[in-house]
C-alpha cells in the first residue's frame, strides 16, 4: 500500500473514532468524521509539500 493509502486509512480511522467519543447525535457525528477527515488529508498533504524542498 502507499503512503497515501495509509495515511488516509489511518486519518479514517482516526476520524471515526474522535466522532463517536465527542459527539452524541448520528448526524453530528458524521459531520465531524467527514470534516476531521478532510482537515487530517488537507494538513498532512500540505506539510508534505512544505518539506518537498528539503527532501532534495
Amino acid at each position: 500500500m502507499s503512503h497515501f493509502g495509509d495515511m488516509s486509512w489511518f486519518a479514517a480511522l482516526v476520524s471515526v473514532v474522535l466522532a463517536v467519543l465527542s459527539r452524541r447525535s448520528a448526524l453530528d457525528r458524521f459531520k465531524y468524521a467527514v470534516v476531521a477527515f478532510l482537515a487530517f488529508l488537507f494538513i498532512a498533504i500540505a506539510i508534505g509539500w512544505l518539506m518537498l524542498p528539503f527532501s532534495h
